[in-house]
């Protein structure tokens, strides 16, 4: 079971480690920043379109729900992503972002990976902890 589960890690993440929950959640502050800033330019923008689009995100309502959004807005896969990793769900966050337009997926696709890395090394832990529990209660 052990084996299974470090075999189950993403490349690199036994010898480096992953991100730590409050380094996704840092990162992902600036990450959906510069998403929803790509979000509010024309596809091919100019210097002056990122200047009005930053100028127009900061006037938009900050990502602090208390319960999951729903809708259909292009921002909402971008606020349930917040939602989940204000919970500590990477996991659930990265699937959200995977659903954005691939000109604004670009800008989170590091800290898609990264999360998922994390995500999976959460469940090989809760594997490995599950199986220790189980032969500790069969000596005692």
């Amino acid at each position: 079971v052990v084996g299974v589960a470090v075999a189950s890690l993403p490349a690199g993440a036994a010898d480096k480690g992953v991100a730590t929950a409050s380094e996704l959640s840092r990162r992902f502050e600036r990450d959906a920043w510069a998403a929803r800033t790509q979000m509010l330019s024309p596809k091919d923008p100019s210097l002056l379109d990122r200047a009005q689009a930053s100028v127009k995100a900061l006037f938009l309502r900050p990502f602090s729900d208390s319960s999951l959004p729903k809708g259909t807005d292009p921002d909402m896969p971008l606020r349930r992503a917040q939602f989940f990793v204000n919970k500590g769900d990477f996991g659930k966050a990265a699937d959200e972002l995977e659903s954005l337009e691939p000109h604004v997926r670009a800008l989170v696709t590091q800290w898609i990976q990264e999360a998922k890395s994390r995500s999976i090394a959460e469940q090989a832990i809760r594997l490995v902890r599950s199986h220790a529990a189980a032969q500790l209660s069969t000596y005692c």
